[in-house]
């Protein structure tokens, strides 16, 4: 038996209990993390941090509850759940809404902010009419037009032709004319409006805001019926007179 040196051994006992204090110590900040962290979870997905305020402006929130609801944006899902750019991919897909933004107001409340698309005119879609926004999107159907709305007599596809693009401009311009049945047709790369039975040449689908304008300045200032106008150049309208 070999006697071994009371320093070595008080040093050998030393490091043995700087090794298990460590490993203790190791094996309190893993625990106390691992706590941290499920705290954190439970207190994330508690009705603490869930949407408790589903606030919805630019639409009537019954119009895209359900696609909120489809894409997880509701009452009492946590916050943390939300994924707020898949929500707005979800309404943008929608033909009615132009655009879409999605807040999260911590740590209760989110924000839905939404621009409407504004149907401009009528127009033909497939075998039907569509309500068509001034950027050419359809953003609803119908067997027969109202009168409520101008016509674009110009069939509308998912293409959007400088024709169509151009009518619906120059009609979002025009703005409705109370009384007034409004027209807007193709012929020969040639747009023309009938305004009440007046004729109204408006040439190539381009500068059509200034068209508009000084349409309407003409029939504030009073137009005799049947006359026919030449709005090729906006800034030099020229009024034809009715035969006779």
């Amino acid at each position: 038996m070999v006697d071994i040196d009371p320093r070595l051994a008080a040093r050998r006992r030393q490091v043995a209990e700087t090794r298990a204090r460590s490993s203790f110590t190791k094996v309190i900040w893993v625990l106390g993390l691992t706590a941290l962290i499920g705290g954190a979870v439970l207190l994330a997905r508690s009705p603490l941090l869930a949407v408790h305020n589903l606030v919805v402006e630019g639409m009537a929130r019954s119009e895209v509850d359900a696609i909120l609801t489809d894409s997880g944006l509701f009452e009492g899902r946590p916050m943390i759940l939300v994924r707020t750019a898949e929500v707005q991919a979800a309404l943008a897909a929608d033909p009615r809404v132009k655009s879409a933004t999605v807040r999260l107001d911590w740590p209760q409340t989110a924000r839905v902010l939404l621009e409407r698309r504004i149907p401009v005119a009528w127009a033909p879609v497939d075998d039907r009419w569509g309500l068509v926004a001034l950027d050419g999107v359809v953003v609803g159907v119908a067997d027969v037009p109202t009168l409520d709305l101008p016509h674009l007599q110009i069939p509308v596809t998912s293409e959007r032709s400088a024709a169509v693009i151009g009518g619906l401009t120059f009609l979002a311009e025009l703005a409705p004319q109370p009384g007034i049945a409004v027209v807007v047709t193709e012929s020969d790369g040639e747009l023309w409006a009938n305004v009440a039975g007046m004729v109204v040449r408006l040439g190539r689908p381009i500068d059509m805001e200034p068209k508009a304008r000084a349409l309407v300045a003409m029939l504030a200032e009073g137009l005799p019926p049947g006359a026919m106008v030449n709005l090729v150049a906006p800034t030099r309208p020229a009024v034809i007179p009715p035969a006779g």
